[in-house]
């Protein structure tokens, strides 16, 4: 598909190189072809529908593909070569109504309208319309997939949630975001496993932190029809057990409140410097609040070196107190406690986690 591709703005590109044979019209048809008007065909490749046209401002140019499968899923993508062009696409002949999907990018940028098989079920063919906002050269053409990506949005009771959102594809590849959503009011570990050299390729963060009621988006993620992406939480790792230190000692001496759910990616460059309070973590996480305090006080008093880490820590969330002002707060008397049984009441989410985004073949 790629070489097809290619070799079509080759010659778009290059109009010297466009040897058509006699009788034929613009994008390589047989004039005879053209016999609604401006509705043509899309010119049918052994690998993928394509035409290359060019349009007026205020123009439009309308093409006809039958459906050949309705059980893929048919992407019509629309790339110019100069100007600014739009693509509307119809389900029906009834082009004097709306159109049931469009795409308005900018001038050069790719215009692009997916369908799946739920959308096209009963239908006979793809109308597609191209609109000059400006003059401009174009490249036109329909992919399709044949495979989609299931995920169990959630386990009962749990704490994590995956939302998938499938983009377009080609034969080989569908793009999708994934939404990762932590529901819990407890810090996990969110770690990735990726199959399929695609999916490994595009480097998604395969270990990050996710905070209480947080979501972060996985972005155009590439999948193959046999890949899979499994997604894990897991709040009793030492690093999570240090964030859940972290945020204890926010609530100590912020009156109750933790740490915000979305913090500076640099912080994790901190965490080598705060191991001792993996320990601290784990006694919070247990619920012994007075052991975990009095350990945490423990460190104030005797490892200067964790503690101004967990001081910048603290600055680089948000919490702007000196380091002396800092000590104070857990040196006297071990600050309100209640804030930290408030803090422990986040601690009752699951300990670990997993969901899996898999492709799976569309049923014929």
């Amino acid at each position: 598909m790629k070489t097809a591709r290619v070799v079509a703005l080759i010659l778009l590109l290059s109009p010297g190189l466009r040897a058509q044979p006699a009788g034929t019209g613009e994008g390589g048809f047989p004039a005879e072809m053209r016999k609604l008007g401006d509705v043509v065909p899309l010119n049918v490749s052994p690998e993928m529908p394509y035409v290359i046209g060019s349009v007026q401002k205020g123009e439009r140019k309308t093409y006809r593909l039958p459906i050949q499968n309705s059980a893929l899923r048919h992407t019509a993508t629309l790339q110019p070569v100069t100007g600014d062009v739009d693509l509307k696409v119809w389900l029906t002949d009834a082009l004097d109504k709306a159109p049931d999907a469009q795409s308005q990018e900018g001038p050069l940028m790719t215009d692009r309208v997916s369908l799946t098989p739920k959308a096209l079920a009963g239908r006979t063919a793809l109308t597609l319309d191209v609109v000059g906002r400006t003059a401009g050269q174009y490249l036109l053409w329909v992919t399709t997939t044949g495979f989609h990506l299931t995920s169990p949005s959630r386990v009962a009771g749990g704490a994590l949630r995956l939302k998938v959102l499938e983009l377009f594809g080609d034969a080989d590849v569908l793009l999708a975001h994934v939404e990762v959503t932590n529901q819990s009011g407890a810090w996990y570990e969110l770690s990735l496993k990726p199959q399929g050299e695609a999916l490994k390729k595009s480097s998604p963060p395969l270990r990050s932190m996710l905070g209480p009621q947080q979501t972060v988006t996985l972005s155009w993620l590439p999948f193959v029809a046999d890949s899979s992406l499994k997604v894990s939480v897991d709040r009793t790792s030492k690093t999570a057990l240090i964030y859940v230190a972290c945020d204890m000692t926010a609530r100590l001496v912020n009156g109750g409140s933790g740490l915000p759910n979305s913090l500076p990616k640099d912080l994790n460059l901190l965490v080598p410097q705060l191991q001792p309070l993996a320990a601290v973590g784990e006694l919070f996480a247990k619920g012994a609040a007075l052991q975990g305090a009095a350990r945490l006080v423990a460190i104030a008093k005797t490892d200067p070196k964790t503690f101004t880490a967990l001081h910048k820590f603290l600055q680089k969330s948000g919490i702007g107190l000196s380091q002396s002002v800092l000590s104070g707060k857990i040196l006297s008397g071990l600050g309100p406690i209640a804030a930290v049984i408030q803090g422990l009441s986040t601690l009752k989410a699951p300990e670990k986690e997993s969901l899996t985004v898999a492709a799976q073949p569309y049923s014929q």
